[in-house]
Order: structure tokens, then C-alpha cells, then sequence
């Protein structure tokens, strides 16, 4: 049979290239005989390409990515912020992923992965070589990237010290490492509730539970699972603890059934988990603990946006966790205890906020009065802003200059000094100074923290009104 023409062909290669990269196969699959089968049944005239071909098309496919990217970033920023992380998988290879966003001028948010690669070594130096080269591959210069947010890591924060660009603490990573040292004053109990999930998750026990919860709710349509703690998963302590507490009745039910079984293998399960269930007071515990850790789980939720800027409402919000932990009416002496911890963490980690933090705020319309902070900080916060903004204001150059001969008074014509002349500007009210953008801005009201309420639509339909503060927006807003 006839093979199509050379363009159909192309283009149908290319979806079987974009099926291989997409759903990760191996390239020899297009060798294998089944696929080649498959392919056929599918479309008797396509011939498969061979795996030479397939390379070229990935790599030519490779190659222009590269240079859509790097023309998109060179059309549509004027600055760039990057969040890189580094791991290590099971097979302790190390690994960095690196991501560039920003606004355009239309203050649309554009993310993109620049790179996911190995890392030879976690050593400030090997991490400085990596992003060099990822950002010489898209023709990023250096002075173009206004900030990097990473990890506490302190190889991380070494290598951006030395790259010379403003490092932004991950507030989502910070917040976990103040909540799991809290959550470290109650660690005998977190680890038998980490057991006692453990033995609720295998299959025959995750059954019998949903049963449980049948029997206590009839007209229940959707039983629920115990949630596993994993140790890389934000909040899923909270999780997992919040889930235990609220299929307690249900728990208590099976251990009852499977206690008074006539079997011995059921009682022996029922031996087990009595081994780890928590008794009443650490019931009590529990649910103070889950009162602690709601409004981080709730933080956190917020700052995993990738559609809006967070680094806007970051200080704010820790300014709002730390006032719940300080309002925290629990009864509990090891909850108390719990709350101490992360507060005493929280002030230590972020006491003093970051200037980049605060001047997110300021150009955030939905906290730009800064009300959270002290009026202290307040003050110098605009101050630095209105600095920053008198160095992107146009210079007046068109001042007309003063006629010598006309105005000039001579050695012999000069008259005594007087005080009242001198200062006599000064002492008049001026009238003709006029608020100026920067001004106006700081007058203009707060907008709502409605979730329609987007910073970013504001300064897309303000931008006109404020165009020396836009550009300033586009350069903090894109976190």
C-alpha cells in the first residue's frame, strides 16, 4: 500500500514523538513489533519512523523550544525572578529544577520550567555552575534577574549570595520547618498515630473501616480513608491527624468488633492497634494540636498559587499566624507547649520582615496601607519605595535657564542680608504643588481579598493612572 505524502507523514511522526516524550517511553518502542501493529490497525499507510528519525525530530523539537522560550522572555519581560530546588532521588543522584516567571506588560503571568538536570555535586559552587549555564542556554543576563527564591538550604542561600541577586526565603518550606519543630515536643505521640494509620491502611483493614463507619452512619455515602503522614508532603501531619480524630467513633467501633471476635487472628489485630490507639487526654491533645496547625494549613494552600503573586500577602499572613498562636485558648500543657515552639520559631525565622517582602505588600493593592506592621516600618517601607520610584521618574531637563545679564547684581548693588526675605518662599504656602502618581497611589483605598479580587487585574486596569508604579509592580509581582 500507496505510504502518505511526505507532510502527512511528517506530521503523523511527530505525534508519535509527542506520545513518546509526554507519557516518558522508551525511544526503541517505535522497534517494537506490537507498537508497529498498533500503529498500522490504527492507519495502514503510515510507515513508522526509525529511531534515528525520532532523535532528530526531538532534538530539532528541543532546539526550538529553546528559542520560543528565550524570544518569549526577551519580548514580554523586563525582569525576571527565579525559584530553583534541589534533591535527591533513592539512588542519590542529585538533581536541580529551575523556573523563571514574570509579568508582561499586560501584567499576565507567565512560569516556565527552564530546566530539570543533574546536579554533579549540592556544593554552592556546582549549583552557581548549573544556573550559569541554564541561564546562558536562554540568553538570560544576570542583571536582569531581580530576585531567586529558594529553600533554607544554606548551600542555596550561599550560592545566590555569591550570584549577587536578593534572595527570597520559600515561606511555604519555612513555615513546615517551624511547624515539625513544634510538632517534635509531641513526637511519641505523632509516631504511634503514624502506626496506628499505617495498620489502617492495608487493605483489609481499610475495608473493615469503611464498614465501621456504615454501621455508626447508616445513609453515609462516601466512608473515608485514614491520610498516611509523608515526610516531603506539606501539612500532612495536620492531615493525617485531622482524619484520625474524626473517624474516632469509627476506629473505636472496629477495634470493639474485632476485640470481641471469635476468631483469634481478629483479636490479635485488635491487640495491635490498642498498642497505638491514643487514649482519651491524647484524643484531647490531638484536637488542640489540629486547632494549631489549621491556619498553616490554610497558609500554605494560599502560597502553592501558581495563577497569582504570594509574596504580596507573605508578611501579612505571618503576621496573622503568629496573632492566632498568641490568641490560642487552649487548655492542654503539652499544646501550649506545641504553640510556644512554632511562635518563638516563627518570630526567630521572620522577626524582621524582608524588604522585598514589604514592598510586595506596598504594591499589592489588597495591603498597601500596611496596616500589619509597625508605623515604623511602615515609613521606611514607603520611603524606600518613593526612592525607587524618583529613580525611574522622567528628568526634567526643560528648565529655562536664567538670563545673567538681566538678573545679575553687582558686587556694589548688593544690599544687607535680611531674614524675611530670605525665607520668604518658605514662609508662604504653596499652592501649586500638586499629589503626584506616587502620591495618589498611597490615597487610593485597599481592594477587597474577595477571591475575584486579583492584584494583578488591578494593575492591568490601573497601570495608565500609575505607570512609573506599574513597572515597579511587574518587577515585585511576579513571585
Amino acid at each position: 500500500m500507496k505510504p502518505h505524502p511526505s507532510s502527512i507523514q511528517k506530521k503523523l511522526a511527530h505525534q508519535v514523538v509527542r506520545y513518546i516524550v509526554s507519557c516518558v517511553q522508551p525511544i526503541h518502542l517505535v522497534e517494537a513489533d506490537d507498537f508497529k501493529l498498533l500503529l498500522k490497525s490504527f492507519d495502514s499507510r503510515f510507515k513508522m519512523p526509525c529511531v534515528s528519525t525520532i532523535k532528530t525530530f526531538i532534538f530539532d523539537s528541543y532546539t526550538l523550544a529553546i528559542k520560543q522560550i528565550t524570544d518569549l522572555i526577551l519580548g514580554t519581560s523586563d525582569t525576571v525572578s527565579l525559584t530553583f530546588d534541589i534533591w535527591s532521588s533513592r539512588a542519590h543522584d542529585s538533581y536541580i529544577g529551575i523556573t523563571c516567571h514574570w509579568l508582561t506588560e499586560s501584567f499576565e503571568l507567565h512560569e516556565i520550567v527552564l530546566e530539570i538536570g543533574e546536579l554533579d555535586d549540592h556544593y554552592s559552587s556546582d549549583i552557581i555552575e548549573s544556573v550559569s549555564s541554564v541561564l546562558d542556554k536562554f540568553n538570560i543576563d544576570h542583571q536582569k534577574i531581580f530576585s531567586i527564591t529558594t529553600d533554607n538550604g544554606a548551600n542555596v542561600k550561599s550560592a545566590v549570595q555569591q550570584m549577587g541577586i536578593t534572595n527570597v526565603k520559600c515561606a511555604g518550606h519555612t513555615l513546615q520547618l517551624s511547624v515539625n519543630l513544634g510538632l517534635k515536643q509531641v513526637d511519641g505521640l505523632i509516631s504511634n498515630c503514624k502506626t496506628l494509620v499505617s495498620i489502617l491502611s492495608k487493605e483489609k483493614k481499610r475495608k473493615q473501616l469503611r464498614e465501621a463507619q456504615l454501621q455508626i452512619s447508616p445513609g453515609l455515602k462516601e466512608p473515608l480513608d485514614v491520610v498516611k503522614d509523608v515526610d516531603t508532603r506539606w501539612n500532612s501531619t495536620f492531615h493525617s491527624i485531622e482524619h484520625l480524630v474524626y473517624l474516632r467513633p469509627a476506629i473505636m467501633q472496629l477495634y470493639s468488633t474485632l476485640n470481641n471476635h471469635t476468631l483469634r487472628e481478629a483479636r490479635r489485630g485488635a491487640e495491635t492497634m490498642r498498642s497505638y490507639l491514643p487514649s482519651e487526654e491524647e484524643f484531647e491533645l490531638l484536637k488542640e494540636l489540629i486547632i494549631i496547625l489549621s491556619p498553616f494549613d490554610e497558609a500554605t494552600q494560599f502560597l502553592s498559587g501558581s495563577k497569582y503573586p504570594t509574596l504580596g500577602f507573605m508578611t501579612p499572613m505571618l503576621e496573622e499566624l503568629a496573632h492566632r498562636l498568641r490568641h490560642f485558648t487552649g487548655q492542654n500543657d503539652e499544646a501550649i507547649f506545641v504553640r510556644n515552639t512554632i511562635l518563638d520559631n516563627l518570630i526567630e525565622r521572620w522577626g524582621d520582615p524582608s524588604e522585598i517582602g514589604m514592598c510586595c505588600s506596598f504594591l499589592d493593592p489588597r495591603f498597601k496601607q500596611l496596616n500589619f506592621c509597625t508605623s515604623d516600618l511602615r515609613r521606611k517601607t514607603i520611603q524606600i519605595m518613593r526612592s525607587q520610584f524618583n529613580e525611574l521618574q522622567p528628568t526634567n531637563n526643560n528648565i529655562t535657564p536664567t538670563n545673567n545679564d538681566d538678573t545679575a547684581v553687582t558686587l556694589h548693588q548688593r544690599k544687607k542680608a535680611k531674614m524675611s526675605e530670605f525665607f520668604s518662599h518658605s514662609r508662604t504656602e504653596n499652592t501649586n504643588i500638586e499629589p503626584d502618581e506616587f502620591d495618589w497611589y498611597c490615597q487610593v483605598p485597599e481592594i477587597s481579598l474577595d477571591e475575584e479580587s486579583c492584584p494583578l487585574t488591578w494593575w492591568h486596569q490601573h497601570k495608565t493612572f500609575f505607570p512609573t508604579l506599574a513597572i515597579l509592580a511587574r518587577r515585585y509581582l511576579a513571585h
